[in-house]
């Protein structure tokens, strides 16, 4: 049985190595997931769609009343064995939202109503599309992966 005194002053001493283990893990988690549907995509059918719209949108961050960043809103039509379908995202992992205009305003750039552009979607469920195949989040997995080995290293090294 664990001495659980000796264990809580452990983790006290060390929470905030544990925590900065906790979000490199979590970002080497979401660098797999980057990986894995970046090279599926590269399997997916190609067809033709029509852009409706694209536009960004500032949104509020969660439970922050000062805080926005600019998110995607894009949608397209495209068909596949004579239906049609609906995409809205650029991304095949979503699109990451950001504070950045500028780097937004260039993700949409070329993406103007009524252009006919590329789509790439899987050929076993349709309705998962995009419109590149480049995978966004590895940058935010990098961050996180950094983050937590300076977190996780860097109080034991001061100690």
């Amino acid at each position: 049985m664990p001495d659980w005194p000796e264990l809580l002053a452990w983790f006290r001493e060390h929470a905030v190595s544990v925590f900065g283990a906790i979000f490199a893990l979590a970002g080497i988690g979401m660098l797999v997931r980057v990986q894995l549907v970046g090279a599926a995509v590269r399997s997916w059918h190609t067809t033709d769609g029509i852009i409706r719209h694209a536009t960004l949108r500032l949104q509020q961050v969660s439970g922050n009343d000062v805080s926005h960043v600019w998110a995607v809103d894009i949608a397209y039509d495209y068909l596949v064995d004579n239906r049609d379908y609906v995409g809205k995202r650029i991304s095949p992992t979503g699109d990451v939202a950001t504070s950045m205009r500028g780097s937004m305003e260039a993700k949409i750039a070329g993406f103007e109503a009524g252009a006919v552009v590329p789509v790439y979607y899987d050929p076993a469920r349709p309705q998962r599309c995009c419109l590149t195949r480049d995978a966004d989040g590895a940058g935010l997995a990098l961050a996180f992966i950094l983050g937590g080995i300076v977190f996780t290293i860097g109080p034991l090294l001061v100690g």
